[in-house]
């Protein structure tokens, strides 16, 4: 199984996802926004980055640009409903044009969201 870095400043969202991957048997390392996830990455690299887009204290564009600028065979899956006057799609058209390898639209699908996880941790 995967270790996931798992990068969402609402915690009751961050708090879903940590546990659905938890019981598909991932390990599951947590930050709040871009600096914290860098960090975090930095300290104990992850397999797979699951990130939203916008977030208080940097936004997941730069972020998915500074992962893959760093290491750009890492999977990164960007998250997004939108934001204040920003359409969804639009954010993520933007994180895939970025380099994210998924784009997945809240509300998520978690089985999408799944599978998409266990056809990446079979590569990895």
């Amino acid at each position: 199984m995967a270790r996931v870095l798992l990068v969402e400043d609402d915690a009751r969202v961050r708090r879903m996802l940590r546990e659905t991957l938890l019981l598909e048997g991932h390990s599951v390392a947590e930050a709040t926004d871009a600096d914290r996830a860098l960090a975090e990455q930095e300290r104990a690299p992850a397999d797979l980055v699951v990130t939203d887009i916008v977030m208080p204290g940097g936004n997941g564009i730069r972020l998915i640009v500074a992962l893959k600028a760093k290491c750009p065979e890492l999977p990164v899956f960007a998250v997004s409903g939108g934001g204040p006057g920003i359409e969804g799609a639009e954010l993520l058209r933007a994180a895939g044009q970025a380099g994210a390898d998924r784009v997945f639209s809240k509300p998520l699908d978690i089985d999408e969201l799944l599978a998409a996880v266990a056809e990446v941790c079979g590569r990895h």
